[in-house]
C-alpha cells in the first residue's frame, strides 16, 4: 500500500521550530497517538520531527541541555 504525503501532513501536527527539546519530548509523551510534528518555520513547513528521533535527541543532548536547544536547530529540511 503506498503512502501519500497528503495522508501523512494530515495526521501529523505543526510545531515552531523554534521549540525547545524538551516541549517537543514532552509533547510526544502527552500524546501516545502523535508519531510526527511538522517544524514550521516562518509559516513554512521546515522539517519533520518523530517520536523516536525526538528521544534520540533528548538521550543524548541530557536533561540539562534540553531546554537550550531549539528543535529546529536539530532538524534540516534535506533528506
Amino acid at each position: 500500500m503506498s503512502v501519500c504525503l497528503g495522508d501523512f501532513v494530515e495526521r501529523a501536527r505543526p510545531i515552531s521550530a523554534t521549540a525547545p527539546l524538551s516541549n517537543v519530548v514532552d509533547l510526544f509523551q502527552r500524546d501516545p497517538s502523535a508519531h510526527f510534528f511538522i517544524l514550521v518555520r516562518d509559516k513554512r513547513p521546515a522539517g519533520v520531527i518523530s517520536r523516536t528521533l525526538a528521544f534520540e535527541f533528548a538521550i543524548t543532548a541530557g536533561v540539562g541541555r534540553q531546554l537550550d536547544l531549539p528543535i529546529g536547530d536539530l532538524i534540516t529540511a534535506r533528506a
